[in-house]
């Protein structure tokens, strides 16, 4: 499908059902994830994104949470025991949060939300608690492995999307960096801190 189909298809989904915002985040992770802006002669995602702003009604910034939550819970769904139709009926602003939970507690987190209903506030501090419990148990290295090569395919997403003129994400780099030097040193997580070096030394600045 092309650019311009894909377009159209989040232009005409922006102020429809549930199922449909969801239609248009994944529209959105396959012309970021495929460079499929470059269709319409665009530098980048965020070029894209601006030149569409007022027919999306949402701003890069916001695409990009849409994005990096489809990516963390919804494109890798074979993978999860938790299932499609259930997250789609979770308000995002409540699926933004859920990407903060650490992997090995987000199926208990989603299924309290699906029954219990947790509030937004409820949710937080949930969250809260888990990263707390999170925090005082030992990792086994192969567990650590991938949630830094899962926290770097995060990082190169956003760098390819054109977030590398921001500051943040060279902080994000930096840290990321720093966590995988002291936690998760392998032959292949070598090769991604070298990536991810190479990443930073190209970061610009206006």
């Amino acid at each position: 499908m092309k650019l311009n189909e894909r377009t159209q298809i989040i232009i005409h989904s922006v102020n429809s059902t549930k199922s449909s915002v969801w239609n248009v985040i994944g529209q959105l992770h396959i012309i970021q994830r495929d460079k499929l802006y470059k269709e319409g002669n665009f530098n980048s995602m965020e070029d894209y994104i601006k030149y569409n702003e007022d027919k999306f009604e949402f701003g890069y910034r916001q695409a990009q949470k849409y994005i990096t939550t489809y990516t963390e819970l919804l494109a890798d769904e074979q993978s999860s025991s938790h299932n499609h139709n259930s997250l789609v009926n979770i308000p995002l602003s409540k699926l933004f949060l859920i990407t903060r939970v650490p992997e090995e507690h987000r199926d208990e987190i989603i299924e309290q939300v699906v029954e219990k209903g947790l509030t937004r506030d409820e949710l937080s501090k949930r969250i809260k608690r888990s990263k707390e419990q999170a925090g005082t148990k030992p990792e086994h290295k192969e567990d650590v492995i991938y949630k830094l090569q899962r926290q770097f395919n995060t990082i190169e997403q956003h760098f390819n999307g054109n977030i590398e003129f921001t500051r943040d994400l060279k902080e994000e780099i930096a840290n990321w960096v720093a966590s995988a030097v002291k936690h998760g040193k392998n032959e292949q997580i070598s090769a991604l801190i070298v990536k991810a070096n190479e990443m930073s030394k190209r970061l610009k600045f206006y």
